[in-house]
């Protein structure tokens, strides 16, 4: 009987839902939480939604973790599934309540592992696939979870935003920060540092402009930057954009690989529309 290890993640690792199916990693919803009453991610509300829900009818929204229940309830369905180990990354656990749950929730069962990934979006979704890799290629647990170790501290989520408006509300901005970035039009460029996010930049003028600037900034020592695979993630802009985006990220470095993703709604409710970020792996 095969021992193969289910890897599993909250749907902020922002993996698309046919590309998750296929890697056979399953994932777990959170709440969008609005004026109207709750909704799950993935299935009750799209990215497109509660942009305009936020933007347009400048209405409130926020993110919520699921609650230990519903980890609960999740979990024993895996369980039903699979006997095997089961590993679950979360996001952050300075950024979300979601990892405590989880762990509370695993406790009713044998043989889960829930890990703190230390980062959110792309940088969730890059150990996700490594996780994903390694346990279709027969890799057992304890490997698995050594390698979550070592890679979450290596991996580099960056992002630069169009607005502060959503970040500051989610509470992941200084306000001083805030006030300047809106009453300049500055594009902050931000980063997850020690699982919180942190300023390490200002961008100004056309997103194009700006584009070049941020990768030109992140891409500055090349050497320490693993090429074999990296994430372009992204809220709401235009395919033209984001098709620059890459173009340049190719001219810059010789990438194997670079995965395109769209954040889901749970990630786009706190950081707004017109975001972009690179996600790699720092060697």
């Amino acid at each position: 009987m095969s021992n193969k290890v289910l890897i599993s993640a909250d749907c902020v690792c922002d993996i698309p839902v046919d590309m998750a199916e296929e890697m056979n990693v399953s994932l777990m919803y959170y709440y969008i939480i609005t004026e109207e009453g709750k909704f799950r991610d993935m299935t009750e509300i799209r990215t497109e939604q509660i942009l305009e829900y936020m933007e347009v009818d400048r209405k409130k929204a926020h993110s919520a973790a699921a609650k230990m229940e519903d980890y609960r309830e999740y979990f024993a369905g895996l369980r039903k599934k699979t006997e095997n180990p089961i590993i679950h990354l979360c996001m952050s656990q300075k950024l979300s309540r979601g990892y405590g749950r989880a762990v509370e929730a695993a406790k009713s069962f044998s043989n889960i592992y829930v890990v703190d990934s230390r980062h959110i979006s792309g940088g969730m979704g890059h150990l996700v696939f490594r996780a994903a890799e390694m346990a279709n290629a027969g890799a057992c647990a304890e490997v698995i979870l050594q390698m979550l170790e070592r890679d979450r501290r290596k991996v580099q989520t960056t992002v630069v935003l169009d607005s502060t408006d959503c970040v500051f509300r989610a509470g992941n901005l200084e306000k001083g920060h805030h006030v300047l970035c809106e009453a300049l039009n500055l594009h902050p460029m931000v980063r997850l540092r020690a699982g919180r996010v942190t300023l390490f930049g200002l961008c100004f003028g056309n997103p194009y402009h700006y584009a070049k600037r941020y990768l030109k900034r992140i891409f500055k020592n090349p050497e320490e930057i693993d090429t074999d695979f990296v994430l372009l993630m992204y809220t709401s802009c235009s395919e033209r954009l984001i098709r620059y985006v890459e173009k340049e990220m190719r001219r810059m470095l010789d990438f194997k690989r670079i995965l395109v993703v769209p954040t889901y709604a749970t990630v786009s409710c706190d950081i707004g529309s017109g975001c972009f970020g690179v996600i790699y792996i720092k060697k």
